[in-house]
């Protein structure tokens, strides 16, 4: 255990915790921009939509849903099937648009959020 005299090894050693209580502080949280919701608020809608956009991809197109959610329970919420569905005029679920390295939003318990919705629409679902 000599090397535990050397001065360079407790230097690093301190530098290393260090860099390890600044990564656990700084983490984002998951809930991103997420607003604790006060008790005597006045009570808001539980589902607020800001914006939609649509981008065409030849016949197909993506649908971005960007809404407010108001998360009352006493458990985190995560927005994806089966919680979360967009159905077509004909009633069929129109499935969401997943890309890997983006998790599906959640929102913390009494919490509210903004968020943003992606799903996938086919030739067909935009013919109705």
């Amino acid at each position: 255990m000599k090397f535990l005299q050397r001065f360079e090894v407790w230097l690093l050693l301190l530098l290393a915790a260090g860099a390890a209580v600044w990564v656990l502080n700084s983490r984002p949280s998951a809930d991103g921009n997420a607003e604790p919701i006060e008790e005597s608020a006045p009570l808001q809608p539980a589902i607020t939509i800001h914006r939609t956009t649509l981008e065409r991809d030849y016949g197909n197109a993506r649908l971005d849903i960007e809404l407010r959610y108001r998360n009352a329970s006493p458990r985190t919420f995560i927005l994806q099937p089966p919680d979360v569905r967009l159905l077509s005029a004909d009633g069929k679920e129109v499935p969401p648009f997943i890309l890997p390295v983006e998790k599906p939003p959640q929102i913390g318990p009494a919490t509210a959020q903004d968020v943003r919705l992606r799903y996938w629409l086919e030739k067909k679902h935009l013919q109705g």
